[in-house]
């Protein structure tokens, strides 16, 4: 959830996330970003992730064997960060797979790169995919190239494979210059629905 004006380039900022629940095999995590000169909040965010049980059998079980392999890769998941000047940026890892066939509507092909390390189609760029396909349908709609996304809400259904196809739709005009959309990922395959996003956007007051 977007709680200011989004942050400008070269604005610090400071984020904190804390655990607010913690079971067996989930784990709810919230998280808010701040800029660092004036603490002003610029958004919040929850989170649900799965926690493997540190058990193989009941990981293998329950899950199959890519939870264990993740397991068994840990040294590799955190080792030290570091910084590859080669390494494709965000925009190009999406733009890359990402085909446009309307306005509102895209094919996405899904490779590692855009998966977790236990071989599913990545939460967060599943959630910029919806931002990247949505955004031309918000701008037709709002009749404005300067639009911001100030909400984002995704579940995740199931496990993206090979290739995706992802549609969006205005649901509701909150008012003459903010809009709700919803976005969908569904296999082209067996037309299920995968994933699931509700997308809020607005126009600036004044355009730029």
């Amino acid at each position: 959830k977007i709680c200011a004006p989004p942050a400008t380039v070269d604005t610090e900022i400071t984020v904190k996330s804390k655990i607010t629940k913690i079971g067996r095999t989930m784990a709810f995590v919230r998280a808010e970003a701040r800029k660092y000169d004036d603490n002003t909040l610029l958004f919040i965010a929850s989170h649900i992730k799965y926690l493997p049980t540190g058990s193989w059998f009941t990981d293998v079980a329950f899950t199959g064997w890519r939870v264990p392999l993740a397991l068994f890769s840990f040294n590799y998941l955190f080792r030290d960060p570091t910084f590859d000047p080669d390494r494709e940026n965000l925009r190009e890892v999406i733009n890359s797979s990402l085909q446009h066939t309307g306005l509102g509507r895209a094919t996405f092909e899904v490779h590692s790169k855009h998966c977790n390390p236990v071989g599913m189609f990545h939460g967060g760029c599943q959630g910029i995919l919806f931002e990247a396909v949505g955004k031309a349908l918000a701008k037709e709609e709002l009749k404005s190239d300067n639009v911001a996304l100030i909400s984002i809400d995704t579940s995740f259904l199931g496990s993206g494979k090979r290739k995706v196809e992802v549609v969006a739709e205005v649901v509701n005009r909150d008012s003459p210059k903010q809009l709700t959309m919803r976005v969908e990922a569904r296999s082209p395959d067996t037309d299920k629905i995968m994933s699931e996003g509700v997308l809020v956007w607005s126009k600036p007051s004044k355009e730029m």
